[in-house]
């Protein structure tokens, strides 16, 4: 089997290697060491398109495979690994409203993700606070 990415997956790789080196990398350790996360740089990464890489374009997004969405984060991660939680939070929050959410609370939530202006996060709680469906 041969594994190699095609070429719109080799030029978007490219792409966002160049982004990520020109506009995360010069911030990071700073960033790091400060414990910040700058607003401006998630406005660049949603301009990217990075905050909507698993939503559907009727909602703004891009409605990029799983193969995509790696790359992404391996290019991001590569420059910013606490960059990459944004698009990796937003991909899995996508994924996620996608499978239960209804058709009024996906127009409601999506959009804002995929254009940045809203930031999602993820929520864990204990299992003995969860319920079962049966």
């Amino acid at each position: 089997m041969h594994y190699a990415l095609d070429d719109d997956q080799e030029a978007f790789r490219r792409e966002l290697a160049n982004f990520a080196q020109r506009v995360l990398a010069p911030h990071y350790q700073a960033d790091d060491r400060a414990a910040r996360m700058r607003p401006e740089m998630v406005h660049q990464m949603a301009g990217m398109g990075l905050t909507g890489l698993r939503i559907p374009e009727r909602f703004g997004g891009q409605n990029a495979d799983a193969v995509t969405t790696g790359i992404a984060a391996e290019e991001i991660s590569r420059a910013d690994i606490n960059a990459c939680y944004i698009l990796l939070i937003a991909s899995l929050n996508a994924d996620i409203l996608l499978a239960n959410a209804s058709e009024e609370q996906l127009a409601r939530w999506l959009p804002p993700i995929a254009n940045g202006s809203a930031l999602s996060a993820l929520g864990l709680r204990p299992a003995e606070w969860c319920t079962s469906r049966t």
